[in-house]
């Protein structure tokens, strides 16, 4: 490694800017949310529930915490029930965790790896073929990001309390969007183990300050659990499954194999970085630049003012506890714990894999320039949306589309159907629709006016709704058969939609109770 004297002077490429490191994580996002929006004609199940949750600013759910309803809530109240608020506000909080995450990387190995860590960061699939999912892991990677910073940041001047108390508060955000939070918080106790930072003076005191301010911030959704009974614990034991030893095995590997697949653009790029720092090592006069913490630190003062990184002690630590840790947990929560694995439990416990993957590479020796870098992380993020756009619009160009509301991916026709009968009926406003949460919640959401939801019929998963409020707003039910429709509900032959749900074909058909209000019939031609 040449000496800190003989570096070369540092250059826009050297270690890029912040601003540019901002602009390629928002042009990454806006490439995928974009091309989504092309080719996605329905909100995912998830995002389905947001739209019936939001109704109601609740201290819990049935299913979950409150703080992604309220953050969903704030947007559709900004930009009004449009289904597209939902990409909008999932690459919002996910610039921030990339920017977020780059800061942590430059805190522990230094400016220009950090950057490389970015880059691979963006091409996870939670990141970019999926980031228009806004869903509880949206922002609950963003506030484990948060957490991992403030804590970091705190046990490097622990005598600082505010530094503690910011890392209670993101810790408490954090399990105010999912209980999941909990293990990525053992990661940073792991990581603050291991690297010695227990031993520092007012780390441990600074850690008591921060899990008494996280246990306030939690506090009024505890009180909510209390009070009514716990439900989002109820769902979370819904994954405990009694399983053989084979399912089991069968289950790890498939998680194990999907979570590899959500890896495989980053591990790509990495890959041809790898060949090209393999092809650039041979040739003497090459102008490729060795990255590592200390020559980060070296290349110049805006460097320093971001830091160098820790020593190799403390990279090692906070690597094992934000990369290892997690993913560990989820393993062994399935193995002697009997827990169904959900594949997108992975998107939490591999936030961070971008950083592993730059460390492991940067103890093979890497060169590599941060221009080349980002011309093969733009390249592979190219190729990859307008392939999945390309498929997407064959998809929906097949034959069975046009005859079918195929995976209820055809909303937009459903809603204006059911819309049209209900305008036979009633000049009112459209009422509560009763159903299958997703079918309901798309159809709420693409109505224009964000009527309420009722899940499933069940008033306990839409306690704002009471059956007196139903019967004044009129009602919707979405059945699969005309026994499932309420006795009285208007119901003919036309108010059906053939479709093809999960690959099995069904009828989608309808009823409608008119509401006891008294609606004033529309003016000739208002719109």
């Amino acid at each position: 490694m040449p000496a800190a004297g003989n570096l070369p002077a540092r250059t826009f490429w050297s270690t890029p800017p912040f601003w540019f490191i901002a602009l390629f994580v928002v042009a990454a996002q806006c490439l995928w949310i974009g091309g989504s929006e092309i080719t996605n004609t329905a909100l995912f199940p998830d995002v389905a529930e947001q739209f019936i949750w939001s109704q109601s600013l609740e201290w819990g759910y049935y299913k979950h915490p409150p703080l992604t309803t309220w953050l969903f809530a704030g947007a559709l109240a900004v930009f009004g029930p449009h289904p597209w608020v939902a990409g909008l506000l999932s690459g919002a909080c996910l610039t921030a965790t990339g920017l977020v995450t780059w800061a942590i990387a430059a805190r522990l190995m230094g400016a220009r790896l950090a950057f490389l860590c970015v880059l691979l960061w963006s091409l996870q699939q939670p990141f970019s073929l999926r980031a228009y999912l806004f869903n509880h892991n949206v922002p609950l990677v963003l506030c484990v990001a948060l957490c991992v910073w403030t804590v970091l940041n705190a046990s490097l001047q622990p005598l600082r309390t505010r530094g503690w108390v910011l890392a209670g508060v993101a810790a408490g955000l954090a399990m105010l969007v999912k209980y999941q939070a909990l293990l990525p918080m053992v990661g940073i106790a792991w990581a603050l183990w291991r690297s010695g930072a227990l031993a520092r003076p007012g780390v441990v005191v600074g850690l008591v300050q921060a899990a008494g301010v996280a246990l306030l911030v939690f506090l009024p959704h505890g009180l909510w659990l209390v009070a009514n009974g716990a439900p989002t614990l109820a769902y979370v034991s819904q994954a405990v499954e009694t399983l053989t030893t084979g399912a089991r095995a069968h289950m790890l590997t498939a998680f194990i194999v999907l979570q590899l697949r959500t890896l495989m653009p980053a591990l790509l790029c990495a890959g041809l970085w790898w060949a090209s720092s393999r092809w650039a090592k041979r040739r003497p006069d090459s102008a490729y630049s060795a990255y590592s913490a200390d020559s980060a630190g070296a290349a110049g003062a805006a460097d320093a003012r971001v830091g160098q990184g820790l020593p190799a002690r403390g990279q090692r630590a906070w690597i094992e506890g934000l990369v290892m840790v997690p993913i560990v947990l989820v393993l062994l929560a399935s193995i002697f714990g009997g827990m169904h694995l959900q594949g997108q439990w992975g998107m939490q416990s591999l936030q961070f894999a971008a950083i592993g993957i730059v460390a492991l590479l940067a103890t093979r020796g890497l060169r590599l320039q941060p221009g080349w870098a980002t011309a093969t992380a733009a390249t592979v993020h190219i190729i990859g949306a307008a392939l999945v756009v390309y498929l997407g619009l064959l998809h929906a160009r097949a034959p069975e589309s046009e005859t079918h509301a195929l995976q209820y991916g055809r909303a937009q026709v459903i809603t204006d159907a059911i819309l049209a009968d209900w305008r036979k009926v009633t000049p009112c406003p459209l009422g509560v629709i009763v159903g299958d949460s997703h079918l309901a919640g798309l159809v709420s959401a693409y109505s224009g006016t964000h009527p309420p939801v009722l899940e499933g019929g069940e008033f306990r998963k839409s306690p704002w709704i009471d059956s007196q409020k139903m019967r004044e707003l009129g009602s919707v039910h979405i059945v699969v058969t005309p026994d499932q429709l309420p006795p009285g509900a208007i119901h003919d032959d036309r108010m059906t939609l053939p479709a093809i749900v999960w690959r099995r074909p069904m009828a989608l058909m309808w009823g409608i109770v008119p509401p006891t209000l008294t609606c004033p019939a529309p003016q000739l031609g208002a719109k």
